[in-house]
């Protein structure tokens, strides 16, 4: 009696290291209808029911399907990596913008950039008082 795993005629237990294999993982006895996950080489599906989902694809980027919510206050909430957020006028004049047009975003500094200038500003700072600080 020959081993299925180790038999040359049966396929292989696992797919050789350097092949991707699309995964697809779903509640239920039946994928159809059912809220689901899957990967391939380009993309990442999570639907949890017909046209409600997310899609991040190499080709389309991220695609965001039915309602939307966000728990978030919108002085937190930053767009193109952090270099934009909400404008903090815009925040306390929405009923009176018609009249006097405010930018709904503004340009900021991301947090990991502010971050970076604060510890070389620390950093500086640590060298001056002590200059043997490499």
């Amino acid at each position: 009696m020959s081993n299925s795993i180790t038999n040359g005629v049966q396929l292989p237990l696992f797919a050789p290291t350097d092949t991707l294999v699309p995964k697809l993982i779903h509640a239920g006895s039946d994928w159809v209808g059912q809220p689901y996950i899957y990967t391939d080489q380009s993309s990442v599906a999570v639907r949890g029911n017909t046209g409600k989902g997310i899609l991040v694809d190499n080709e389309f980027g991220i695609s965001i399907s039915g309602s939307l919510s966000i728990f978030e206050s919108l002085e937190n909430i930053h767009f193109a990596g952090g270099y934009f957020t909400v404008n903090p006028i815009q925040l306390e004049a929405i009923g009176s913008s018609a009249a006097f047009p405010v930018p709904f975003l503004i340009p900021s500094i991301p947090r990991l950039v502010s971050a970076a200038a604060t510890v070389k500003n620390s950093v500086s700072s640590l060298q001056q008082a002590d200059p043997s600080i490499p």
